[in-house]
């Protein structure tokens, strides 16, 4: 693998990868993900520690990465599920958790 250091970088030791050798990692990249088969997912219907956190985090990279949201967007979901959460009862309310 060849690396190239930037000119225009403005961060030490910042590198970009070299142009071939990404060009080979796209092209080879759906032989090196292993296919997910339902056998591979669990689902649940607790809510643990971190999952809240995750679901915001989740949608805040997902958005903003697609759509340009910013950290408004993120406490919109929070807030969501702040409320979600503050009225939940797991004896009548129910979530679906894949992991």
């Amino acid at each position: 693998m060849q690396l190239i250091k930037s000119p225009e970088c403005h961060y030490l030791n910042h590198l970009h990868l070299d142009t071939q050798f990404v060009s080979r990692l796209w092209k080879n990249l759906p032989y090196m993900i292993k296919p997910i088969s339902l056998s591979d997912v669990a689902i649940r219907t607790e809510i643990k520690a971190g999952d809240l956190g995750y679901i915001v985090w989740l949608h805040g990279t997902i958005y903003e990465r697609e759509y340009h949201y910013g950290p408004s967007f993120e406490s919109y979901v929070a807030g969501g599920l702040h409320e979600f959460y503050s009225q939940y009862d797991p004896e009548r309310d129910r979530v679906w958790i894949c992991e």
